[in-house]
């Protein structure tokens, strides 16, 4: 009896250590998820510079990310994350940010690198939208979307290093912080997420389109 008893007493304390470690890894996830959202809700500042900062580290993460993924669902999640990051980072920089660091001087050299980098924006928006309709399982996906990453990256730099200073040096950044804050969360309400779009639906209407042009030809 007083074995198992014994035998009782252990079941019971491994029943219990392992709940434990399954409200413990349950509340991990749980902070995780808060933190996630507190963050993308509540932004740690409202300082312009820092916040377009704070973007350009996430999209290069995201970039990272891409080229360690042997998954075509994950790459698929990353590519549509980093495409709605970069069409919402884009719209805050040319509705706030250029014209108030444009407006800061008249000379020639400053007026070039502004345009400079609305250029840069469109070059980046032509393959966003490509990428935007294309799948994992399709020619160049990952081409493109790497040279997307290079461009973006070689943008950032230059951005951070020859066109923020000089918003660091005149500009409130506080107040541009505050209106990137509201145009963003509209933004972000008005921008369906691309990571939920359904890959197949897309092969799916493809595939109807070359049907039916095949179906046109026949019919000729």
């Amino acid at each position: 009896m007083k074995r198992n008893s014994q035998t009782g007493k252990g079941g019971n304390v491994r029943r219990a250590s392992s709940s434990r470690d399954i409200i413990t890894k349950g509340l991990e996830t749980v902070a995780k998820t808060v933190g996630r959202f507190t963050a993308k809700t509540f932004p740690e500042t409202t300082n312009a510079v820092d916040m377009l900062k704070a973007d350009h580290a996430k999209v290069k993460q995201l970039f990272d990310d891409f080229e360690g993924a042997d998954d075509d669902q994950a790459k698929e999640q990353l590519v549509g994350t980093a495409l709605q990051e970069l069409t919402i980072h884009a719209a805050l920089e040319e509705e706030i940010i250029y014209p108030a660091i444009r407006a800061l001087d008249d000379d020639e050299e400053h007026v070039e690198k502004m345009d400079e980098a609305l250029e840069e924006h469109h070059a980046a928006k032509l393959l966003i939208a490509e990428l935007a309709g294309m799948t994992s399982e399709e020619e160049r996906y990952d081409a493109k979307f790497k040279v997307l990453a290079e461009a973006v990256r070689h943008h950032i730099e230059e951005e951070e290093n020859e066109v923020l200073p000089k918003a660091e040096q005149s500009l409130d950044l506080e107040e541009l912080g505050r209106r990137m804050t509201m145009r963003k969360a509209e933004l972000q309400k008005s921008e369906e997420p691309r990571s939920r779009r359904s890959p197949v639906r897309k092969r799916q209407t493809r595939s109807r389109r070359g049907a039916g042009t095949k179906s046109g030809i026949g019919s000729r």
